[in-house]
């Protein structure tokens, strides 16, 4: 036997690792995507926290409290539907790439009932997808 062909990865194997690549790229996207809107966030509030050192004069900051207080609710509204967002994509790749991976599993076995010039070519075309699909998602 071929040592190449040994250390090749089987169908299974191809189609768990399009399901891990696809996941880790549009969890990075996503994530990249929620971190910067938390740090414009941040950046935001830091400033005004400047603002109010300066505003020592002001006698009554009971109205600038609940201004602030309604700002925080609103942020942590906004960040937590975010996150949910986020989590409900990733959900859906991982399960889009699962049912594609099955799927092609299926291909594959069913190839086995097929006479032997068949069958060898829709196997053959059965990895090369997968193969295929693992390396145009890959980092």
């Amino acid at each position: 036997m071929d040592p190449i062909q040994t250390r090749q990865p089987t169908l299974a194997q191809s189609a768990i690792g399009v399901g891990m690549i696809v996941s880790r790229v549009d969890l990075g996207v996503d994530t990249v995507e929620v971190l910067r809107k938390v740090v414009l966030d941040l950046s935001g509030i830091a400033f005004e926290g400047n603002v109010l050192e300066h505003l020592e004069n002001v006698d009554d900051y009971g109205a600038t409290g609940a201004i602030y207080a309604a700002l925080y609710v609103m942020f942590g509204i906004s960040l937590g539907f975010s996150l949910y967002l986020v989590w409900q994509q990733y959900e859906e790749a991982r399960m889009t790439v699962e049912a594609e991976a099955a799927a092609l599993q299926r291909i594959y076995w069913q190839a086995e009932n097929y006479p032997d010039p068949k069958r060898s070519n829709v196997q053959e075309l059965a990895v090369s997808y997968a193969r295929g699909r693992c390396m145009r998602s890959g980092p």
